[in-house]
């Protein structure tokens, strides 16, 4: 009797204890839900207001952004789209140059997420950017040493001794870099030692090879990646590994034989991997650098007829051919591997390409009165490409794009130039044709128009920090060009 009731209490417990999970479970699921569903109305909303376009929006609209997200953030603290409303009322903060602001709510995110190593990472450093931006820089190292140290395994743990031998180095301290780096060649041989039975082991391994290319050193990285490939080659760090062996032989160690050898081994490590054809474009390329015309060619002809119907392998193939024919002399097989490629795949960019490259091979081998009739008839066909109908807008502006290169090349400057306004216009979301145009005035001594371009670049692309500073560092050269011309 008393046996039973002891199992009528122990079914009992079992019970209770199922039901208050599934009241836990429903709990999470519920906080989920509640949580997604404010996320994606917070971002309806915050769209809208953006649509207004950023010439158009007030401070008073960004605060109306924040309030917005602050919805979800009261609502759900502690759920990670609550976490991620946080990090975008941050970035608005930011944008508003309130970074008191901004440090209050990553310092938040911070402590209510120390156990996600993800979102706490993320939180440390950009925090250790605001600190870096005020000059604070004790204090933004320190938060990148909390990232390394108590996140090592997230995407920017990993990448922390990277940074730290960077950091140093680009603020001219190399002895602290050096330390820097022995201290990352210890960390990363200590987290591979700790995880030396996981697939952790791979992953970090794959990070300390890079490292050692920093201060290059290649016997070490090679080291590594040879241990990568016979210790996890199914691991995708494998096939990582001997493409980076194969470009750092190729590139660094000029050892062309050593790199085909190890771009031979890919293909007979992974004869089905897709990359195979890639890789055997590569050891064409090699060939060609180490003057062995006949083994490219048998190899790109062998590439047309095992992968006939691939078509990026098969233009790549021809442009291999003609590179044969280049360092044979033979100009008409050249003209021949660009028709080819223009028959057999027609309103394709490589196809596109065929016309300037004929014109420009023509220019290389100095047939002055060949190129010039060939930029002529160019110019024809890319007039003709950019008006038509039925090809795709990509293919139409790459055409206009070839059209003005085509009339630079022709001498042809007030067309460049008229080209190059239509596909600013048409194309307002893209700097370059803009930077093209400035460089065409520079070209012609006109230094005013081109500072005035360079003006809009950065007037147009305010938000694409690499743009703005490429167009800055120009419109300086001019300035200091003029004060050294007048002086």
């Amino acid at each position: 009797m008393n046996n039973l009731k002891k199992k009528n209490l122990n079914f009992k417990s079992i019970v209770v204890f199922a039901v208050v999970l599934s009241f836990m479970s429903a709990g999470c699921s519920d906080r989920r839900y509640t949580s997604e569903k404010l996320f994606w109305k917070a971002q309806k909303k915050s769209a809208k207001i953006l649509s207004k376009g950023k010439d158009k929006i007030e401070d008073s609209d960004y605060q109306k952004i924040i309030d917005i997200y602050r919805q979800v953030v009261d609502k759900c603290p502690l759920e990670p789209l609550g976490a991620e409303s946080q990090f975008i009322i941050s970035n608005v903060y930011i944008g508003l140059k309130d970074l008191k602001a901004a440090k209050s709510e990553l310092m938040t995110i911070r402590n209510n997420f120390a156990s996600n190593p993800t979102i706490a990472s993320r939180a440390h450093m950009m925090l250790a950017g605001i600190y870096e931006f005020e000059g604070e820089k004790l204090a933004a190292l320190n938060e990148y040493e909390i990232v390394m140290q108590q996140y090592p395994l997230t995407p920017v743990g990993l990448s922390m001794p990277v940074y730290f031998v960077n950091y140093y180095s680009k603020n001219n301290q190399q002895a602290k870099s050096d330390d820097a780096y022995k201290k990352g060649i210890k960390h990363y041989r200590k987290l591979i030692s700790d995880f030396a039975e996981t697939d952790v082991a791979v992953v970090v391994m794959d990070k300390l090879a890079e490292f050692y290319l920093l201060k290059k050193d290649f016997p070490e990285a090679i080291a590594v990646w040879d241990d990568i490939t016979k210790n996890y080659a199914e691991r995708p760090q494998a096939l990582k590994a001997y493409l980076l062996k194969a470009k750092l032989y190729a590139q660094e160690l000029n050892d062309l034989a050593k790199a085909r050898e190890v771009y031979w081994q890919i293909i007979k490590t992974y004869p089905k991997h897709p990359m195979v054809s890639e890789v055997k474009v590569q050891i064409g390329l090699l060939l060609i650098k180490d003057k062995k015309i006949e083994e490219a060619k048998a190899l790109y002809q062998g590439l047309l007829k095992d992968y006939k119907d691939d078509q990026q392998i098969s233009v790549k193939a021809y442009m291999g051919l003609s590179y044969c024919y280049r360092e044979e002399a033979d100009s008409s097989s050249v003209i021949k591997m660009y028709e080819e490629i223009k028959r057999w795949f027609p309103k394709t960019r490589a196809a596109l390409s065929v016309p300037f490259l004929v014109a420009q091979y023509y220019e290389e081998l100095k047939f002055s009165s060949k190129a010039e009739s060939a930029y002529r008839s160019a110019i024809e066909e890319y007039s003709i490409a950019i008006d038509d109908k039925e090809a795709d807008e990509v293919y139409r502006s790459e055409a206009a794009n070839f059209l003005a290169i085509c009339y630079i090349k022709n001498k042809d400057i007030k067309s460049a130039l008229e080209t190059l306004k239509i596909l600013v216009k048409r194309y307002p979301q893209n700097p370059i044709y803009l930077l093209d145009m400035a460089m065409l005035y520079r070209n012609l001594n006109d230094k005013d128009s081109a500072v005035k371009v360079y003006e809009k670049v950065i007037k147009d692309f305010s938000e694409n920090k690499k743009i703005v500073q490429i167009a800055e560092t120009q419109i300086k050269v001019l300035t200091q060009a003029e004060s050294i011309k007048e002086n």
